[in-house]
Parts: C-alpha cells; sequence; structure tokens
C-alpha cells in the first residue's frame, strides 16, 4: 500500500471523528467545578461509661449502646466502650436494654479535646406494657399501684406528629 493512500485514510477517518464530535460553537460550555467533601475524621478516643438499674445501681449486662451505625453491648459490670464516632456533629446516644426503658443523652459536638467522654447512663426497668386501641378513650392502672394514666380517644401521637 502507498503512503499517500494511508495517509488519505487517516485524514478521512480522523475529520470523520471531528464532525461526529460537533467540531467549534461559538457557544461556551459552563465548567461546574466539585469540591471533595471533607474528611470524616474519627475520634481516637472512646466514649465510655456505666449502664446501671435505676433502683438497684447494679451494672446490666446486654444493653445496646448506639450512636447511629456505631454499637457497643454493656458487659457484665454494665461497662461500655464506644469507639469510631465522628468528630465535628453533636451526638444523640441512646441506650436499650430488654425489660427497661430506653434512653438517650445528647453530646455536643465532639472534637479531638472533648471525645473522650464518660456517660454513665441508669435505665429504669418496665413494670408492665399494655396493648390497646389509641382511637378509644382508656384508664389504665399500674398493676400493685394506685397510679393511673387517663388517655383520652386519639390523644397519642407519633413522633412526627402523626
Amino acid at each position: 500500500m502507498n503512503i499517500s493512500y494511508k495517509w488519505l485514510c487517516l485524514s478521512t477517518v480522523c475529520s470523520a471523528m471531528l464532525i461526529a464530535c460537533g467540531g467549534g460553537s461559538d457557544s461556551t460550555s459552563a465548567i461546574t467545578a466539585t469540591s471533595n467533601p471533607a474528611p470524616v475524621v474519627i475520634a481516637t478516643d472512646p466514649v465510655t461509661g456505666r449502664v446501671t438499674h435505676a433502683q438497684t445501681g447494679a451494672g446490666l449486662a446486654g444493653v445496646i449502646v448506639s450512636v447511629g451505625s456505631v454499637t457497643a453491648i454493656t458487659l457484665a459490670d454494665g461497662s461500655y466502650s464506644l469507639a469510631g464516632l465522628a468528630l465535628g456533629n453533636p451526638v444523640v446516644m441512646a441506650f436499650t436494654g430488654t425489660g427497661f426503658s430506653t434512653q438517650s443523652r445528647s453530646l455536643d459536638a465532639l472534637t479531638a479535646e472533648t471525645a473522650a467522654q464518660v456517660v454513665n447512663v441508669p435505665l429504669l426497668p418496665v413494670a408492665f406494657t399494655e396493648t390497646f386501641d389509641p382511637t378509644a378513650a382508656r384508664t389504665t392502672t399500674v398493676p400493685g399501684s394506685t397510679a393511673q394514666v387517663q388517655l383520652s380517644a386519639n390523644a397519642l401521637r407519633t413522633a412526627t406528629g402523626a
């Protein structure tokens, strides 16, 4: 094959590619600059503490302590260590144990200086549970007590207000 024929084929292919790309135009394209999000900085020191029975003071084993997807489970003495929390945001800790009411604690935004905090929480035992129709008025008496809870029909709301 002759060299001029090769150049002719190559220039034809390149021209076709330029035409397909649209070539130049008078309009200008805006270039959108995107920035990378700031990296998440994780606390090196854990939040620690102890979860106890509110009436006896005994440590509670098996209580789930969580902040978002970061969780820990209390040991036999009720102690826990919650590591891997992100710095810079307020923290809401949840404490959930079978047979006890769920508790929560709020912490200000963690910084490198304040990440190592001690949060001790007493949990109240749940005396009883009862299922009822929230659309009907109801008076519930606490077993073994004279305490009562009176609810009007449709008086209960969810956290969203519904």
